[in-house]
């Protein structure tokens, strides 16, 4: 039952493949070429694999390059030769360890996959790209394959406007050519595996993207065009997003720390940031913090873009969104567009729940301006009632009232049909984290402190609904 499983398996993969390579001899094979991160390239081939290696006691190095580089690619073509290429290295690789790095030359890329495998001999060299070829041996026949992934390989490289070729050598050894040079000089001897033959390099090469605009010093007055903040210390990471939202007419600065971060929103006040929680010297929740209690910056949507999944944590902030990496630098566009958008014709309701009469009145006053429609209630009892019969498109609530508080309103709000879907914004006076997060946990759809100014308070509830 195995065999017949595993014969299956060999056959679909080269059906599959032979559709491919069919594709691309015959020019239909389309590319969409967008700017790629180099070390977003190398570090998804390493996690790929890092299991893999693993299992065969294996060494699986990354060496990223010491400056953000980014190639004119079709994303998903080449981490296609990325799962092939390490994926062979590990396959015919017994001891030791396989190395994945890049490095510029001139206005070319070059990306490698390096192992201390058995090598392939000078003969073989030439012949490797082609179809159903397979190096003779009956070491190398038993790993099995369908002699298709290299010329696959070839294919999306040249296709790129790229090269892609073999050469001797492996990390520690005396193999020639730029990879081997490089892997003697800057590969510590500690790291070194041991190896179980001469090893090999395959390297391919890519048309370096047109660099990127550092982002300004200085903040220059700006004609209307939207805003967004970028924070993270990856540049490759910044640089896409930059690409990506310019392309699609925002106006773009970067910060690659947490003061830096907060120096330019409070200077810029952008019309939203995006924020990754990893930073060096603040973390991403401590920016977030300190942007919602400054005044200046509390009206500032903040839109999370980290590899830390989400938790408890991120539930205490009034985050507009939040994205996992890896993810699309589009959606990320496609969600700041729609937080973005100017907001349809036509009021929208909204009930002004507080105990105090200033505090209904002057908030009613400043949303009425900007378009609302306005009902006020001075108590609990009273704003169920109104909520349940009238179905405001969102509830303004105070948590700090005498008889029945906020957390007893919310929690009747969403035990009802009639008001379980309706947006509850709370705001109150009360600014400890503990309050903030009950209220959330009861399902407040977000937590404005009266510290902020009336014109930052519809900012946000505008961006909420």
């Amino acid at each position: 039952m195995e065999i017949a499983r595993n014969n299956t398996d060999r056959l679909t993969r080269l059906i599959n493949d032979l559709l491919d390579l069919s594709k691309m001899e015959a020019g239909k094979m389309t590319f969409q070429l967008a700017q790629v991160s180099v070390s977003g390239l190398l570090k998804e081939a390493g996690t790929t694999f890092s299991v893999a290696a693993g299992e065969k006691a294996l060494t699986l190095d990354v060496d990223l390059p010491d400056e953000p580089l980014t190639v004119a690619a079709d994303r998903d073509k080449v981490m296609q030769v990325l799962s092939n290429l390490p994926s062979n290295a590990i396959k015919f690789t017994d001891r030791g360890g396989v190395l994945l790095w890049a490095r510029r030359e001139d206005e070319r890329i070059l990306i490698g996959v390096t192992d201390s495998g058995p090598g392939i001999p000078d003969g073989e060299r030439d012949k490797i790209f082609s179809k159903f070829h397979q190096i003779d041996g009956s070491s190398t026949r038993k790993k099995g394959g369908t002699g298709l992934g290299l010329p696959i390989c070839k294919h999306i490289i040249e296709g790129h406007g790229g090269e892609i070729r073999v050469e001797p050598g492996r990390p520690g050894s005396d193999g020639d050519g730029p990879a081997g040079e490089r892997l003697r000089s800057e590969r510590p001897a500690s790291r070194r595996p041991e190896a179980n033959g001469s090893g090999s390099t395959f390297v391919f090469c890519l048309q370096m993207a047109a660099p990127t605009e550092p982002a300004p010093s200085a903040i220059p007055a700006l004609d209307g065009t939207p805003t967004v903040l970028v924070v993270d210390d990856d540049p490759d990471i910044r640089a896409i997003l930059r690409t990506n939202l310019e392309a699609a007419g925002y106006a773009v600065y970067e910060a690659a720390s947490g003061e830096e971060a907060l120096r330019l929103a409070r200077g810029l006040k952008p019309d939203l940031a995006t924020v990754d929680l990893m930073l060096p010297d603040i973390d991403g929740f401590g920016v977030i913090e300190k942007l919602k209690q400054d005044p200046a910056t509390a009206q500032i949507p903040v839109v999370v873009v980290s590899a830390l999944e989400r938790d408890a944590e991120a539930a205490l902030f009034q985050l507009a969104d939040y994205f996992v990496k890896p993810v699309r630098p589009e959606d990320i566009v496609s969600r700041i567009e729609s937080l973005l958008a100017p907001l349809p014709s036509g009021a929208r309701s909204i009930l002004v729940v507080d105990d105090e009469q200033d505090v209904r009145a002057t908030v009613s006053a400043a949303l009425e301006s900007a378009g609302w429609e306005t009902r006020a209630a001075g108590s609990g009892p009273l704003a169920l009632e109104m909520a349940t019969s009238e179905r405001p498109d969102m509830i303004l609530l105070d948590l700090h009232m005498p008889g029945m508080d906020g957390f007893e309103v919310i929690t009747k709000l969403r035990s009802q049909d009639a008001t379980r879907e309706v947006p509850v914004m709370i705001f109150s006076a009360i600014t400890g984290q503990e309050a903030k997060a009950k209220a959330l946990r009861l399902g407040a759809t977000g937590y404005l402190t009266k510290e902020l100014n009336h014109r930052a308070l519809v900012k946000h509830l505008d961006t909420f609904l």
